[in-house]
């Protein structure tokens, strides 16, 4: 067991291929379409997330200096852009998935912490090309091969790629009002209620109107 160390230099034309990732829970599975056709070197899948952190997978569909099998490894995505001395341990299962029978799929386990100088962990013999590519082995079904992978986040040194939210208070906002030189304030405004009405200059329920303008004709008779 042993990962690739050749520093990924972005994507390219053969690095592409025609496939689908769905993500549960804490498993990803990728399916790669026309197997038997590919060309590249390496193809990657869908970057996915989980345990917090960014991931895909990465094949060799013709063995990483290996001819005779398929390589498959677990990448930490986005690897260049984390913090100096992030660390990240997981447990994971690969499984190179038998259409026909579960029970026949190639599944192996491995534990490893990635870091800056391994970001990518896995197998160079995941499974052997003649037994993938056996007709009526259920492996290579439709010129689809499907692979799962189920990861494990046991311990993250360094930030998470997304941080669990931390739920704080938010302070209601102060309402601000200008004073008669034209100066905000930061004294509360008090607000006048919409179902007010206007006496006379006073602001008054609409229940009190009538009275507070009778009140207001007396005094003014009185004088």
């Amino acid at each position: 067991m042993k990962t690739s160390n050749a520093k990924e230099s972005g994507f390219d034309f053969e690095e592409f291929s025609l496939s689908m990732g769905n993500q549960v829970d804490n498993k990803f599975t990728w399916v790669i379409k026309n197997f038997s056709s590919l060309q590249s070197k390496k193809i990657y899948s869908d970057e996915f997330l989980i345990g917090g952190c960014t991931w895909r997978l990465k094949a060799f569909p013709k063995g990483n200096n290996c001819a005779s099998h398929l390589s498959l490894y677990l990448v930490v995505a986005n690897a260049e852009y984390l913090h100096f001395g992030w660390r990240r341990h997981a447990k994971i299962f690969l499984t190179v998935v038998n259409q026909f029978s579960e029970e026949l799929s190639q599944v192996k386990e491995l534990e490893h912490w990635f870091d800056q100088k391994e970001s990518d962990w896995g197998y160079k013999r995941m499974i052997e090309i003649g037994k993938l590519k056996s007709k009526n082995g259920g492996f290579l079904v439709n010129g689809e091969v499907k692979i799962v992978v189920e990861i494990d986040v046991l311990s993250v040194i360094g930030e998470l790629d997304v941080p669990e939210e931390t739920q704080e208070a938010t302070p209601p906002l102060k309402k601000k009002k200008m004073n008669d030189d034209g100066v905000v304030t930061s004294d509360l405004l008090k607000e006048t209620p919409a179902d007010s009405v206007d006496v006379n200059g006073f602001q008054v329920l609409p229940s009190q109107s009538i009275s507070c303008l009778v009140s207001l004709i007396a005094i003014r008779g009185k004088g």
